[in-house]
């Protein structure tokens, strides 16, 4: 009271103070409303009209069996996967988006058709942002105020009248869907839509110990997200951070559980987690799980300090190059040897003439050349002679005992075939753990889920086409390097050029469907030119081909046809598939995002005359 009565005498002072605490109380009410869709804690919330969920994704961690012992044991009705199969050497779980683009397919009862609830891209902290379709890569509005900052803060999606919600389909892709291909996920039931997951939403508004969903959870069952659990687990928080996709997440566990539980003294739920299917993401973090075998080599072998300053790759790479040299010493020395005699002999039985003369008399130049063509025969004996002496010292042991005496001395040989074994031993266990990891990416490569999820990519949008060959590319790449990827990709190769399972030539023409039938032509150009030089007599030139290489290679390669004879030129499209296949193999480059196989292919269906 002593501090208003202090305004009696300044009656702006007190407007001015007035005023300020307006605004705080207005800021207040902006930060209260901007973190509701995080936290809603609000005691005024209507648990018809509102609802709050948690997206999270399915996802598959690799580890040592003890390793995912750690890892939240999943219920039943949270294992969608039963048609492609437990994992053996990995383990599902469930864990926060990763980095892409959520989409929400919402049936109301109040509508005639789907719509479109809401878009989102999400970002590598797991923080949502609401996008259009037609600009999905617009850049998040500037946080000028308050408001956008706590918008873009956000990691939860808010439903509105709830009870009007008659199905709910979610849909999680690492890329952004064209406009058409919303449309097609809208429109089109059994082609696109019949093949996301369905939320009851009838269910979410139940008391909170009404019986379970699939790919829902309650607020109560958060611990079994992987990272919520992590928290409190140091040893799997380290197993965590081992994954792919791996980034610090806003996502607040206890926050989370804020926002879905009931109000104290209600049983209805103001929220819900629902678990998307990433079958991309479960593909690229198995391949990920099979390539680390062998990186691990890298990582924990080759980069273990031995000694001060010294690791194993040094001492490798030593033990390599000396006894290398080693090894061809020997040889080296007596081709040497050989070498600078014949040499001898060759200026010993020389003409000894001027040099001059041979520049100015064209005689005694032929003579020369005379004298040369006179020499060969004997030369070639004495070679023949000096190699054979050379050989038996060599054999003896001569220079291996030469090298020894100069270098032996100096180094540790034994140490040094010690090196070697331990780079063995340890590349062939690696070996046998990339082999047995494959089972499970072999399985899921060849899925009908992963095709599903691909199957979200536009194959008349080119753009969408290199996105499609990127994340293909870490679906695949190394996979050829186990015998089954290598059996998956020889299958590839000889498939048709339309099949939907061939990720080999959706990934090299883009997923583009346009290209993919421009190769199946010239494939099945390249087959008839092919049959017309079979019908050729041998050697004859085949008018109907520009490239003469090919009738050549039709002539010189029999090929076994179906009925088990051999023909001169026999050779399907498929073979040219094959060919391709062989080829991709020198034009990897496992620093890329996937395989190189184009430029193998497109070189052979020129060489042949496609």
């Amino acid at each position: 009271m002593q501090r208003l009565h202090a305004f009696d005498d300044h009656p702006c002072s007190l407007e001015l103070y007035m005023d300020s605490l307006k605004e705080t109380l207005e800021l207040c009410r902006r930060i209260t409303s901007g973190y509701r869709p995080a936290l809603r804690n609000s005691p005024v919330a209507d648990c018809t009209r509102r609802f709050e969920l948690l997206p999270l994704r399915y996802a598959a961690v690799g580890g040592n069996p003890a390793q995912r012992a750690r890892l939240p044991k999943l219920p039943g009705y949270l294992s969608p996967f039963q048609e492609v199969g437990e994992l053996t050497h990995s383990s599902y779980a469930i864990r926060p988006l990763r980095e892409g683009f959520l989409y929400l397919l919402i049936k109301r009862h109040s509508a005639p058709a789907y719509e479109w609830h809401s878009q989102y891209r999400v970002a590598p902290n797991g923080s949502l942002l609401y996008i259009s379709s037609d600009a999905p890569w617009a850049p998040a509005p500037s946080a000028g105020n308050l408001d956008e900052i706590l918008r873009g803060f956000g990691w939860t999606i808010t439903l509105y009248d709830l009870d009007d919600i008659q199905e709910l389909r979610p849909l999680f892709s690492p890329s952004p869907l064209t406009p058409r291909m919303l449309d097609n996920y809208r429109l089109l039931d059994e082609e696109y839509r019949s093949s996301l997951p369905t939320i009851d939403i009838a269910r979410f508004i139940q008391p909170s110990d009404a019986p379970p969903q699939p790919h829902v959870l309650k607020h109560d069952q958060l611990n079994w997200v992987a990272d919520f659990k992590a928290q409190n687990d140091a040893d799997l928080q380290a197993l965590l951070d081992l994954q792919p996709f791996n980034n610090d997440q806003i996502v607040s566990p206890h926050a989370s559980r804020q926002a879905l539980a009931p109000l104290v003294n209600h049983s209805k739920p103001r929220g819900a987690a629902i678990v998307i299917e990433d079958a991309i993401g479960i593909t690229q973090e198995l391949n990920a799980w099979r390539n680390a075998a062998v990186e691990d080599v890298k990582t924990q072998w080759l980069a273990r300090t031995v000694e001060p300053g010294v690791d194993n790759e040094r001492k490798l790479l030593v033990a390599q190059s000396f006894l290398e040299i080693e090894k061809l010493y020997p040889q080296m020395v007596a081709e040497q040897i050989v070498k600078r005699e014949v040499m001898a002999e060759k200026v010993r039985n020389q003409p000894h003439l001027h040099p001059e003369i041979y520049l100015f008399s064209e005689r005694a130049s032929q003579q020369a050349d005379a004298h040369d063509e006179r020499m060969k025969p004997h030369l070639a004996q004495f070679e023949r002679e000096v190699r054979s002496k050379v050989q038996a010292r060599q054999d003896a042991g001569e220079f291996r005992k030469r090298f020894d005496q100069k270098y032996g001395h100096l180094v540790d040989r034994q140490a040094m075939h010690d090196q070697l074994d331990g780079f063995e031993q340890a590349m062939q266990h690696a070996q046998q753990a990339a082999e047995d990891r494959a089972k499970d990416h072999t399985r899921w490569v060849v899925s009908e889920r992963l095709l599903q999820a691909l199957d979200r990519y536009d194959n008349a949008d080119l753009i969408n086409g290199l996105a499609f060959a990127e994340q293909t590319g870490q679906c695949v790449i190394g996979m050829e390097l186990s015998e089954g990827g290598t059996k998956v990709l020889d299958h590839w190769w000889r498939s048709d050029v339309a099949d939907r399972g061939n990720l080999a030539i959706r990934g090299i023409t883009y997923n583009q469907e346009d290209l993919r039938e421009e190769l199946a032509a010239l494939l099945e150009a390249a087959k008839r030119t092919t049959v017309s030089v079979i019908l050729r007599p041998a050697g004859s030139t085949c008018q109907a081909s520009p490239c003469r290489c090919q009738c050549l290679w039709a002539h010189q390669h029999p090929v076994r046809t179906d009925a088990g004879t051999e023909q001169h030129g026999q050779h399907r499209p498929v073979c040219l598939v094959r060919r391709a296949g062989a080829a991709s193999a020198a034009h990897r480059d496992p620093q890329q995002h996937g395989p190189r196989t184009a430029p193998g292919f497109a070189a052979d269906l020129v060489r042949f005359g496609a």
